[in-house]
C-alpha cells in the first residue's frame, strides 16, 4: 500500500513534531573507517547495569557495511554548536573519502574511531540485527561511555532549520536516491515474512 502525496505530506508534518538528537556513528574494519550522521538511535533497555542501544542504518551506506563487518560502533552525541560536523558526515559518502581525516580521534582497539569533540560518546558491541530493506536495525550492548561536556544536544529540528536551502535540497535528493534503491529490498523483505510475522498474537 502506497500513500497518496497528500497523505505523505501529513505523515511528514506529524513526525517532524518529534524531536530527535543528532549523533555521529563511526565504525571501522580492516583499515577502513567511516561515519554517518544518524537520528534513528535510542536507548533500548531500562537496565542501567546492562544498557543497550538500538540504531537504524541505511544498508546501502558505507557505515552500515563497516558495522556489519566489525560488529561494533561508537555513537557520538553532538552539541547544539556542532551543526557543521553533522553536515560533514551527512554530505558525502565515506566509501571513497575518509570523513575522519583531520578530526581529532582517540586510539581504540580494532581502529574504531572515537571522536574527542562531542557532548557524549558510547561504544557499543552488536548482539542482534534485523534487516528490513530501508534500514538495518542493530541492537548493541554499551561497553563504554564517556560524558565529554555539559551542553544542550543538537536536535534534528534545529539542524534542519539551520541548513541553507542548497544543503536542504541536497539532503532531499539523497533521501530520494536512498528510497529508490531501498524500496525493492523492503518489498523483498515484506514478501518473505510469514503470516506469524505479519500478525502478532493478541493477548
Amino acid at each position: 500500500m502506497m500513500l497518496s502525496s497528500g497523505q505523505q505530506d501529513r505523515v511528514r508534518v506529524i513526525f517532524r513534531r518529534v524531536v530527535r538528537e543528532v549523533w555521529i556513528v563511526t565504525a571501522a574494519y580492516r583499515g577502513h573507517r567511516g561515519g554517518s550522521t544518524v537520528t534513528w538511535l535510542s536507548a533500548a533497555s531500562i537496565d542501567a547495569a546492562q544498557p543497550t542501544v538500538l540504531v537504524g542504518l541505511a544498508p546501502n551506506h558505507f557505515t552500515a557495511e563497516l558495522v556489519e563487518a566489525s560488529g561494533e560502533f561508537a555513537a557520538h552525541l553532538l552539541r547544539e554548536d556542532q551543526a557543521e560536523l553533522a553536515w560533514h558526515f551527512a554530505a558525502i559518502s565515506g566509501r571513497n573519502h575518509d570523513k575522519l581525516a583531520g578530526l581529532e580521534c582517540e586510539p581504540a582497539a580494532g581502529g574504531l574511531p572515537l571522536l574527542r569533540d562531542c557532548l557524549a560518546r558510547v561504544t557499543c558491541r552488536v548482539y542482534d540485527r534485523k534487516a528490513t530493506g530501508d534500514r538495518t536495525y542493530y541492537w548493541a550492548d554499551v561497553v563504554d561511555v564517556r560524558e565529554l561536556g555539559n551542553a544542550r544536544p543538537l536536535t534534528d529540528q534545529a539542524w534542519f532549520a539551520g541548513l541553507p536551502d542548497s544543503r536542504r535540497r541536497m539532503l532531499g535528493e539523497q533521501l530520494l536516491s536512498d528510497v529508490e534503491q531501498q524500496r525493492p529490498w523492503q518489498a523483498e523483505w515484506r514478501s518473505s515474512l510469514s503470516a506469524g510475522d505479519r500478525r502478532p498474537e493478541r493477548g
